[in-house]
């Protein structure tokens, strides 16, 4: 099923970039920006809290489209999709910014995004999988801790050697594979289980 690997895809991508904030965000500022721990409190703690609004958001704004347009595919497409491209945008912005409150700002907008598309991600999984949604939801999940694994590999062996810039490039380019994966889901073609007789 497209959808299927869309889901897991979108998911494994996101996740790649994800992570970052809730893994290794106070590290970063600390060892690479030379932050107070004031300003890591506050930069860490603002970020996951614009998230954790988004999630609401997100589901919200998915919901609303379809009761508005009746079009269910795009109702949770389109959240993906702007989600996962503005956190794109917004990570390319981190390592050229200088000024702490803009550091902050670029971080909170970029995982606001990326946790827009969570409530139409897991609402397509109940979509697509029906009876199945939760072995869906299961490889959706294990696809994100997986790629953020990696990542977090990646995200040591970059900033050890002072690839910062190359890293927020990378975690772009994840997102912008992120948002394409969303075009392979389509939630008004559910999985159909196999006729018992």
């Amino acid at each position: 099923s497209p959808s299927v690997w869309g889901l897991c895809m979108l998911y494994g991508f996101g996740g790649f970039t994800g992570n970052f904030v809730t893994n290794l965000l106070p590290t970063y500022l600390q060892d690479q920006r030379r932050l107070s721990p004031e300003a890591i409190t506050w930069i860490a703690g603002l970020t996951v809290g614009a998230g954790g609004i988004s999630c609401i958001l997100g589901g919200y704004l998915s919901d609303w489209i379809i009761r508005r347009t009746g079009n269910r595919k795009w109702g949770r497409r389109l959240i993906g999709l702007v989600g996962f491209t503005c956190a794109g945008l917004a990570s390319l912005a981190v390592p050229w910014v200088g000024d702490v409150w803009l550091l902050g700002l670029v971080f909170c907008a970029s995982f606001f995004f990326n946790d827009l598309i969570m409530g139409p991600a897991w609402a397509s999984c109940a979509d697509v999988g029906e009876r199945y949604a939760g072995t869906l939801s299961g490889a959706m999940n294990m696809m994100g801790s997986l790629f953020g694994a990696a990542s977090m590999t990646l995200t040591g062996f970059l900033l050890q050697r002072e690839y910062e810039e190359v890293l927020f490039i990378l975690f772009a380019g994840s997102y912008a594979l992120a948002a394409l994966s969303w075009l392979l889901v389509d939630v008004t073609k559910p999985l159909r289980s196999a006729r018992i007789d």
